[in-house]
C-alpha cells in the first residue's frame, strides 16, 4: 500500500503552520480585528503574544500578555516555543519605547536586524503574514486623545505628534500596497473591515481562515478596552433565529457558555465607531493636527470623504 504523505509539522520541521505579525496604531481597532482574526482558526492550537516590546528580540518573554488556545496549559516558556501550533500570532503597537528613541513603528517592526534575531525565537513556519491595521486619523486620533485624558498612556506614545508621524507612515504604505499588492504583506482598513462583509470574507480567505462573522462589535479586554463609553447589548433574538438549526448540534452546544459570556460584553455599532471624532472638533490640539494636509490627503484616498469632515476642515481653517 502506498504510504500517504504526512501532513503533520512534526514531520516537515515547521513548529508553527501560520505565523501573524500583526502591528498598528493604538485605537485602531487593533484588538478587535485580533480577535476577529484569531476566530477564523477555530478549532486549532494557537499562541497569541499581546503588544510585543517593539525593539526587543524574543515575542515570548517580551509580550505584555500571552494567550493560549487548544493548548494544554504550559507554564515553561521553552515547551510553548516548540509546541506545534498552527498559529503563532504576536502583535506591536506604538509603545513608548518607542518615542522615546525617536523610532516609528514600522521602522521597528520591519527591521531587518530584528527581523532576522525574531526569527530565531520564533522557529520556522510553512507561512507567514505582516498584517498592519489603519483607522481613519479622525476618529482614531480622537480615540487615542480621549484614551489620554482618560487613562494616560497606557504604555503607548503620549505625543500626538509622534502619534501622526506613525500614522502617516503606515498610511503611505497602505497606499503603496494598494497599487503593488503582496498576499504576506497588507494592510486591513478598519472602517472598510467594519461595514463589509465581502472585504472580511476575502481577509479570512487570504489567511488560509475558516470564515466565521460571529461577535464582530463586542469590546476586547485588552488595551482597556474602549476609550468611549460603550453600549451594553444583552440582545440573544436574531443570532438564535439565525442559528436555530445548530442548537441540537453538540459541537455548538459546548460552546454555549463562551456565547453567553460575549453577549454580557460592551458592543459596538458602526455609526460608534465612525462618529468619535465628533467629541474632540473643538479640541485645539485635535484641530491642529489636520492642519497637516499630508494627513488630510492621505485620509481622502484610504477612506474617501468622511461625513461632516469638509465641514469641519473648513471650519478650521
Amino acid at each position: 500500500m502506498k504510504k500517504e504523505k504526512s501532513n503533520n509539522l512534526e514531520s516537515t520541521g515547521f513548529v508553527n503552520n501560520i505565523e501573524i505579525r500583526f502591528y498598528g496604531i493604538m485605537r485602531s481597532g487593533n484588538h478587535a480585528l485580533i480577535n476577529w482574526i484569531m476566530e477564523q482558526y477555530g478549532g486549532k492550537k494557537i499562541c497569541f503574544l499581546n503588544n510585543i516590546s517593539p525593539l526587543a528580540d524574543d515575542p515570548y518573554i517580551n509580550s505584555c500578555r500571552r494567550e493560549i488556545v487548544n493548548i494544554k496549559d504550559v507554564t515553561d516558556i521553552e515547551a510553548l516555543r516548540n509546541t506545534h501550533k498552527h498559529l503563532l500570532f504576536f502583535s506591536f503597537e506604538d509603545r513608548k519605547l518607542l518615542q522615546e528613541n525617536d523610532i516609528s513603528l514600522l521602522h521597528a517592526v520591519f527591521d531587518s536586524k530584528l527581523q532576522a534575531n525574531r526569527r530565531c525565537f520564533t522557529l520556522p513556519c510553512r507561512s507567514s503574514f505582516d498584517i498592519g491595521v489603519i483607522r481613519d486619523p479622525y476618529n482614531c486620533f480622537a480615540s487615542r486623545m480621549k484614551l489620554l485624558d482618560a487613562r494616560g498612556a497606557c504604555g503607548g506614545a503620549d505625543d500626538m505628534n509622534f502619534i501622526k508621524e506613525n500614522w502617516k507612515e503606515i498610511a503611505r504604505k497602505a497606499v503603496k500596497l494598494s497599487t503593488k499588492p503582496d498576499n504576506h504583506d497588507f494592510i486591513i482598513s478598519f472602517n472598510r473591515w467594519l461595514i463589509s462583509k465581502t472585504y472580511r470574507q476575502e481577509i479570512s480567505k487570504r489567511l488560509m481562515g475558516v470564515w466565521k462573522d460571529f461577535d464582530l462589535f463586542s469590546v476586547s479586554d485588552y488595551g482597556g478596552g474602549s476609550s468611549f463609553e460603550t453600549t451594553k447589548s444583552f440582545s440573544v433574538v436574531r443570532p438564535i433565529r439565525k442559528h436555530w438549526k445548530k442548537v441540537f448540534n453538540f459541537k455548538y452546544i459546548r460552546k454555549l457558555p463562551l456565547f453567553f459570556k460575549q453577549l454580557k460584553q460592551p458592543m459596538l455599532t458602526v455609526p460608534e465607531l465612525m462618529s468619535r471624532w465628533k467629541i474632540m472638533a473643538d479640541n485645539k490640539e485635535f484641530q491642529d493636527l489636520f492642519k497637516d494636509q499630508e494627513v488630510v490627503e492621505l485620509s481622502n484616498i484610504l477612506f474617501g470623504q468622511l461625513e461632516g469632515i469638509s465641514e469641519f476642515l473648513e471650519a478650521i481653517k
